[in-house]
């Protein structure tokens, strides 16, 4: 089974009610004339939107959280999920274009993945690094096995890794053990993308391939003990996930951001923000999913101060880097393509912007490693590793933005 990595398809998800108070608006109209209200209209899958009047500036005004929360959690976004992903997911298992590049499912990818996980000399993972690297975790770690947020986390379907910035080599921490929301384990289980919150706690969404139509679930991951346990399902095929500051989304706290649609379809992104806790829809930004023109290919990463970046194919299958409207999700184009396939992970460090893509299509797996030129939007490579295919990676919101 191969899954592409593309997204598509709009699933109806529960109504999110935004609260403004009417002097909070005042307010914001006197002070400042270039911002505009939130204008809350329901598409046609009943979801709340979030965009801009036209003509006008951004909103400074956020929403209020203990709403958003409660509408997300009286909502009908966890019983849409079965649908929407039946209907997203059914092409998971066939995904075969022949313009984009796929990779394996997971049970595939396991046995390529674990065999990888011995790297190449440009980032190979000494055993005093990994036991140090351990050690450091587990000091560190909260009972929820939350690490350090000061970390470059990396991952394959099945494994996960750290790398270490000054010297980009990676540090294998071990296989995820993938269990329900009772901790009871489950097989055939792929992890599509990870967010990590400030606070360092790991999030994922994860496909399960048990069925003839795949369902996908958000979990919240344990770096001590590897256990992906499930939170909830969340309602399409999201393999580009990331925590982002209040300020970046405009929202009223940190927000978990994921953009996605169908594995098969393209041309078609929602950004949305997620509930942690259920992994229920709270927030559309995008009413028109990168206006027909763009799909997300494998990541995002949202960066305080610095903004939200993402990979994306066009038309004709060209990867691009692509910065993200944190207030109405619309994607603009860096000037040049990446000029390299399957960029499956973004993550940044210092003012650099790392790429980490899939295995390619050979019959060994070799990720590649990148650096990303933020103005030019050209990726360079600076590593591999062989026997890995990267899915995805993720920093904290708050990552240091100079060396």
């Amino acid at each position: 089974m191969r899954v592409e990595r593309r997204k598509n398809g709009l699933v109806g998800a529960g109504v999110l009610v935004l609260l403004c108070l009417a002097c909070d608006l005042t307010a914001t109209s006197d002070t400042n004339e270039e911002a505009t209200e939130t204008t809350d209209t329901p598409d046609a899958g009943g979801r709340n939107v979030r965009r801009r009047d036209a003509g006008v500036g951004e909103s400074t005004s956020s929403s209020s959280s203990s709403s958003a929360t409660s509408s997300s959690s009286s909502s009908g976004g966890s019983g849409s999920s079965s649908g929407g992903a039946s209907s997203s997911s059914s092409g998971a298992a066939a995904a075969s274009s022949s313009s984009a590049p796929s990779t394996s499912s997971a049970a595939a990818a396991s046995s390529s993945s674990a065999a990888g996980s011995s790297s190449s000399a440009a980032v190979a993972s000494s055993s005093s690094a990994s036991s140090s690297a351990s050690s450091s975790s587990s000091s560190s770690s909260s009972s929820s096995g939350a690490p350090p947020p000061e970390l470059i986390y990396v991952h394959t379907t099945d494994r996960l890794f750290v790398m270490d910035a000054a010297t980009r080599a990676l540090t294998d921490l071990g296989a995820f053990s993938f269990t329900d929301t009772n901790g009871a384990a489950l097989a055939d289980q792929g992890m599509l993308d990870i967010a990590v919150k400030s606070t360092g706690e790991l999030f994922g969404v994860t496909a399960d391939y048990r069925q003839a139509t795949v369902t996908y679930h958000l979990c919240r991951i344990n770096v001590v003990s590897m256990d992906a346990r499930r939170v909830g399902p969340v309602h399409k095929f999201f393999n580009a996930l990331t925590y982002a500051s209040a300020d970046t989304v405009s929202w009223s706290e940190e927000a978990l951001l994921a953009i996605g649609g169908s594995p098969t379809a393209t041309q078609n992104s929602d950004v949305e923000i997620l509930n942690e806790n259920t992994g229920e829809y709270r927030l559309l930004l995008n009413l028109d999913p990168w206006d027909g023109e763009l799909s997300v290919s494998g990541d995002v990463v949202a960066i305080d101060g610095v903004g939200i970046y993402a990979t994306a194919y066009d038309a004709d299958g060209v990867e691009w880097l692509v910065s993200v409207d944190g207030y109405d999700g619309a994607a603009t184009k860096l000037p040049s393509p990446l000029g390299v396939t399957q960029v499956w992970g973004l993550a940044y460090w210092a003012g650099t912007l790392y790429g980490f893509t899939g295995g390619g299509d050979g019959p060994t797996p070799q990720a590649r490693i990148l650096t990303i030129n933020m103005q030019t939007g050209v990726a360079t490579q600076v590593a591999v590793s062989d026997g890995n295919s990267f899915f995805g990676a993720a920093v904290t919101p708050f990552a240091p933005t100079t060396p």
